[in-house]
């Protein structure tokens, strides 16, 4: 999936605050892309937001990609 995923995670990036209401079903006040490194073997997030909602409240929004030819399915990838 390696041509899907970075064109998906290009995506994502340019329209970050759109995709995250979206997601979210919420206004969104700020967004912030955070890189984030996993320690197991490295592992790397496809992307993670620190997203502010209007009424205040923050949290962490961490959107994974996968084909149908993914080499692992998608909850054993979140364990990690």
């Amino acid at each position: 999936m390696g041509v899907f995923d970075t064109l998906l995670k290009q995506l994502v990036a340019e329209d970050m605050r759109e995709f995250a209401a979206w997601l979210l079903d919420t206004d969104i006040d700020t967004i912030e892309p955070l890189t984030v490194e996993l320690l197991a073997e490295p592992i790397r997030a496809d992307t993670v937001f620190r997203v502010r909602q209007v009424d205040g409240r923050e949290i962490v929004l961490h959107i994974e990609f996968q084909g149908r030819n993914s080499r692992r399915p998608m909850p054993l990838r979140m364990l990690d």
